[in-house]
């Protein structure tokens, strides 16, 4: 087995020193070249452990023989000092980017509020200049209704006169009709221009004053407007039933209806407004259904 391991000549021996098989001598042989490996590796650690043991006492031979330069120390304080600063502005460093992203994180926020308050502001300023222009509108208009208005006021009060003289009855108090232009209400002046109280007319007087201003109303406005009169003679007397019978219904409007009963509008009255009559319609209450059956006519 030596001579296989270590290469060694061959000598003739046949006597056997032990009496092994095949497969031990093959195991006993892989330890011998595993040794063998191994102790090379083990030579070559020594020498490289020897080359460095010789590289290292030669750097502590420069070191101790540079340690007596003044100027060592301080550099070496210098570069300590280097170190320390390149730390604290690595770290200042550090926490800028931090902060810079920071930053630019809420500059987006500040550009999407800043987009969203200019639409808005966009949004205000179109509001705004709606609102001017509606004001100035309106300016002009109550301008022009203003100076219309006391055209309107004056033609008001014409018909209103007009129609309140024809229903009035002789002995009625009121002399003078003026309007006031501010307020539109109607003052009625009597007797040494004092101003009469409507709530002290009898309810024939009012009724009188409310036909004349719907008349002066419905003049004034420039319409055909439809008029609905209710019992209209229930408060009256002879004499103003006469005048609403011959100077206010038949010229009321373009269409009348009067709704009365048979007491109110007689049989002398239904022949003498039958001229400006265009239908009549009699209201029948029916008991029996509990309801108002409509049929053509009148009472007579």
């Amino acid at each position: 087995m030596a001579e296989e391991v270590f290469g060694l000549k061959t000598i003739n021996n046949s006597i056997l020193l032990h009496d092994i098989s095949e497969s031990d001598r093959q195991a006993i042989i892989q330890r011998l070249f595993g040794a063998f490996k191994k102790a090379s590796l083990l030579k070559n650690a020594v020498d490289m452990r020897e080359r460095l043991s010789n590289e290292l006492r030669d750097t502590e031979a420069k070191i101790l023989s540079t340690s007596d330069d003044p100027f060592i120390d301080e550099l070496i304080r210098n570069n300590n000092n280097i170190t320390e600063k390149i730390g604290r502005l690595r770290q200042e460093k550090n926490k800028l980017v931090g902060e810079i992203q920071q930053l630019e994180a809420n500059l987006g926020g500040r550009k999407k509020q800043i987009a969203e308050r200019q639409k808005t502001r966009e949004l205000v300023n179109e509001a705004m200049r709606s609102v001017n222009l509606g004001r100035r509108v309106q300016e002009v208009l109550d301008d022009f209704i203003k100076r219309l208005g006391l055209q309107k006021l004056e033609t008001l009060k014409n018909y209103f006169e007009e129609m309140y003289r024809k229903l009035c009855k002789q002995e009625d108090p009121v002399r003078e009709i003026h309007i006031d232009p501010e307020t539109w209400q109607i003052i009625l002046i009597g007797e040494k221009s004092r101003v009469l109280e409507k709530r002290a007319f009898s309810a024939g007087m009012k009724e009188m004053y409310a036909l004349a201003l719907l008349w002066a109303l419905a003049r004034s406005s420039g319409r055909e407007l439809p008029i609905v009169i209710d019992t209209p003679v229930a408060r009256l007397d002879a004499t103003n039933r006469r005048n609403l019978f011959e100077k206010y219904l038949p010229y009321a409007g373009h269409q009348v209806i009067v709704l009365s009963t048979d007491t109110e509008v007689d049989i002398k009255w239904v022949e003498r407004l039958s001229p400006y009559v265009s239908k009549q319609y009699r209201l029948d209450y029916d008991h029996r259904n509990d309801s108002t059956v409509i049929r053509p006519g009148y009472f007579f």
